[in-house]
């Protein structure tokens, strides 16, 4: 799962596919209001998530961007690529699955 894709991944594809969960719209609706959390913050301290990928970068030196460019970039792009794989597939088997219900 890409995390930018969360919580809509888990809810339009993960859940139904993976796991042959339906969801009421109740149950998504605290799902998403739960995935909007910070969920590294200390008990009792809870705040909205806020992305700072962009501050992290800032704050690398160009040695680390290029040594993560050079250990990470191929293994990245083939799990992004196998992601989409993946999606499409279990959208696929869901398609069908309504359809043979349908029918």
């Amino acid at each position: 799962v890409h995390y930018p894709d969360l919580p809509d991944i888990l809810l339009e594809h993960v859940f139904p596919t993976s796991f042959e969960l339906s969801m009421s719209e109740e149950k998504e609706e605290i799902i998403r209001s739960i995935s909007g959390m910070y969920s590294k913050a200390s008990h009792g301290r809870s705040r909205p998530y806020q992305d700072d990928s962009e501050s992290k970068e800032r704050k690398a030196t160009d040695a680390i961007r290029e040594a993560a460019r050079k250990l990470l970039n191929d293994s990245y792009e083939q799990l992004l690529r196998e992601a989409i794989t993946a999606t499409a597939d279990d959208k696929q088997r869901l398609d069908n699955k309504v359809l043979n219900e349908e029918l």
